[in-house]
């Protein structure tokens, strides 16, 4: 079929269009076919059919004519002819219809002059079916596979319903993470992942990570020999910095470990602190018992930063803050407590009575343990480490 159709001035443009490739349009009402989709059919000079049921319409209906001032075509539904509109499309000058909606099957008849070529065209609902995906480094979706991350139409497909679904892929493709350590140190490695290493050599060591990747890091170790080694060890606390060896220059390694936390509860910072004791006060030595807690509290231990005093007076409802003096000091009848700062963040509290009868400097006393606790004797009594007389 040849179309021909204005191209410049008076020159013709003209098409070659086979009409053997396209099915026919019916030449009566009962070999009409349906349109569900897009399709081109060959028309006859005469009355041809199509049929359109209600769920796909609107639809449109073009026609592509043989000649460029034949007879005009008219597309007719229950006896009432259609608009048309004259459209230049796709390089030809061709007719065009609308069909509207309707609550019945609309029966379509294309009144014709000549062999030509139509397409009935239906409006079929595209929906979207979505997939949610998280890979890492690649995925494989129906047998293909994706690298990157991104929106892919993976299908189209036609439902019962007569519309048409269309499956996209919402990707997500982290990375594995590749890293390399160089390690030299005395003592065994412990790598990220918490694998302990006690021999030079190459490892890879693989720690998870949050986003279902791997951090897989290749760890070149070697651990050096005891002889001759010069050591000194830094301190740190928790959380701020990790367990490690750093060599600062051949045959010297400095050492970084955590602070060790040890609670003043678990020995006797109060040995020599209590010197004497009347009915009303007691006499104490609070500058002695700073010096048992600073003095104690060094190497791996976790320092002590501050430590601050306070009484509660008989008789009295609140505490009061303690001044300590360099001499020994008598405190009235009450309570003292103790605060003690640990440099890491811990803190420790205390407190004792300050009505100890029958204490005096001449007593000579020792100290036992009895039952799991420390056990003072002085003056034939028992007292535990704040002083208090057990019955």
């Amino acid at each position: 079929m040849r179309f021909c159709v204005p191209f410049v001035g008076l020159l013709m443009l003209c098409v070659e269009m086979s009409a053997a490739v396209a099915e026919k349009a019916g030449t009566t009402i009962a070999n009409a076919p349906y349109i569900v989709d897009t399709m081109d059919l060959t028309v006859q000079s005469g009355a041809n059919y199509i049929r359109i049921e209600p769920k796909y319409l609107p639809a449109t209906v073009i026609y592509i004519p043989d000649a460029l001032f034949g007879l005009i075509p008219e597309v007719i539904i229950m006896g009432d002819t259609l608009p048309k509109q004259l459209v230049f499309d796709d390089c030809l000058t061709v007719w065009k219809w609308t069909i509207p909606e309707r609550e019945t099957t609309a029966m379509v008849e294309i009144a014709a002059h000549e062999v030509a070529l139509i397409q009935a065209a239906p409006m079929v609902e595209t929906v979207e079916n979505r997939i949610t995906e998280t890979a890492c480094d690649s995925f494989v979706y129906e047998g293909v596979k994706y690298t990157e991350s991104g929106e892919y139409t993976v299908k189209t497909e036609k439902l019962p319903s007569g519309e048409n679904q269309v499956t996209i892929l919402e990707l997500t493709i982290n990375h594995t993470l590749y890293e390399e350590e160089t390690v030299a140190q005395y003592t065994p490695y412990t790598a990220p992942s918490g694998k302990v290493f006690e021999e030079s050599g190459i490892y890879l060591d693989t720690v998870p990570m949050s986003n279902g990747c791997n951090r897989i890091i290749t760890i070149k170790l070697t651990i050096m020999a005891d002889d001759d080694q010069k050591a000194d060890t830094v301190y740190f606390c928790r959380g701020f910095n990790t367990e490690h060896d750093e060599i600062v220059s051949d045959g010297y390694v400095r050492r970084y470990r955590p602070y060790v936390f040890q609670s003043p509860a678990e020995w006797d910072f109060m040995e020599g602190v209590i010197l004497d004791g009347e009915h009303e006060r007691t006499l104490l030595d609070l500058k002695r018992a700073e010096k048992n807690l600073y003095d104690h509290y060094t190497g791996e231990l976790t320092p002590v930063s501050s430590i601050r005093w306070s009484v509660l007076y008989d008789g009295q409802g609140q505490y009061v803050p303690l001044t300590v003096t360099n001499d020994p000091q008598w405190i009235a009848t009450g309570h003292v407590a103790v605060q003690v700062y640990f440099l890491c963040g811990e803190m420790y509290n205390t407190e004792f009575p300050t009505d100890i009868d029958q204490v005096s400097l001449e007593t000579v006393s020792t100290k036992r343990i009895e039952d799991g606790r420390v056990v003072i004797i002085r003056g034939g009594a028992k007292y535990d480490v704040f002083g208090t007389k057990i019955q």
